[in-house]
């Protein structure tokens, strides 16, 4: 009888233990953190701020486009300086998810330059805490069909 008492107290508190380090995704503070990033990154994307962009990224961050084409952070880098003009970026429906030292947000962006609205997307992005600082490491957008 011992054996099985001191069985479900090791169960019970192993099972706290991986709750609490995934906490079903609920963590407010770096919810908020995570949704800055992401603003703050389309921000200064918009602006084409190549430096100001280039320190929210580590060098292994990768995207995924729409039509399944990937670009690493270089290439990403270089068709910001490449475009024409700049471009404002408005989020919503955004939600984001923390497991440990990652987090995953998905949501919507429409994006508008000048005068022209070129499109609305969905995406999401995941994130890692590297040396105390939650990274995008990888971003995944699908177009939605105009309206």
């Amino acid at each position: 009888m011992k054996k099985i008492i001191v069985f479900v107290v090791f169960i019970l508190a192993f099972a706290s233990i991986a709750f609490s380090q995934t906490n079903n995704g609920k963590d407010q503070k770096t919810e908020q953190q995570i949704v800055k990033i992401m603003t703050e990154w389309g921000d200064v994307s918009g602006r084409r701020d190549i430096a100001a962009t280039s320190r929210y990224l580590p060098e292994d961050f990768t995207i995924t486009d729409c039509d399944g084409s990937v670009q690493t952070r270089s290439e990403y880098l270089e068709m910001l300086k490449s475009m024409p003009g700049g471009f404002t970026i408005k989020d919503s429906e955004q939600k984001v998810r923390v497991f440990g030292n990652t987090a995953v947000i998905t949501a919507r962006y429409d994006v508008t330059a000048g005068n022209q609205n070129p499109g609305a997307f969905r995406y999401m992005t995941v994130f890692q805490k590297q040396n105390g600082k939650w990274m995008p490491i990888a971003f995944q957008r699908v177009c939605q069909a105009k309206q």
